[in-house]
This record gives structure tokens, C-alpha cells and sequence, in this order.
């Protein structure tokens, strides 16, 4: 949360998106409550609707993506993500 509240919040070019993987949507804003997330949250029902399961490449989670407004992929990952977006934003 440190890091989004520092480099994304007040950001107007960057937006974070929560994929959540519940089935059940109680579960998955039960869980984004818990945790203090202010983002939008997609639920697995709507991953394809939304056009983001095409970024779903590994089984692992959390996964990180930054994708540019284009759907480039530009970072895989938590920490390259960050750094990417602070460096796009200075």
C-alpha cells in the first residue's frame, strides 16, 4: 500500500486493477475490503469480458502486469512494475 499510495494514487496516468480470483463476488470484495483496496476489482466471472484474461500468463499469485495504454505488457512483475511507473511519472 506504500508504494501505490506514494507512485499511483494521486497519479492521474497510471490505474491499478484488482483481478481477483474468487468465484464468488462477496469473496473477492471481502477480501479487497480486508485489505485496504481502493481500486477497482474484476471478478473472475468477467476476466474475459473485461479483455484482461489475455494478460493471465502464470498460475502464480499475486502476478503483476503493467501494461501501457496501447496493451503492451511493459513489466511482469511487482517490483519492475513499480519501478517502471515511477520512472514514467517523474
Amino acid at each position: 500500500m506504500e508504494k501505490y499510495n506514494k507512485d499511483i494514487a494521486t497519479n492521474g496516468k497510471v490505474e491499478l486493477i484488482h483481478v481477483s480470483m474468487d468465484f464468488k463476488k462477496d469473496d473477492a470484495q471481502k477480501w479487497a475490503a480486508k485489505n485496504d483496496f481502493p481500486w477497482p476489482t474484476v471478478l473472475n466471472e468477467n476476466l474475459k469480458a473485461s479483455g484482461l484474461d489475455k494478460y493471465n500468463k502464470s498460475n502464480v499469485q499475486p502476478f503483476y502486469n503493467l501494461i501501457d495504454k496501447d496493451g503492451k505488457i511493459i513489466a511482469t512483475d511487482k517490483e519492475s512494475s513499480f519501478q517502471k511507473i515511477k520512472e514514467l511519472t517523474q
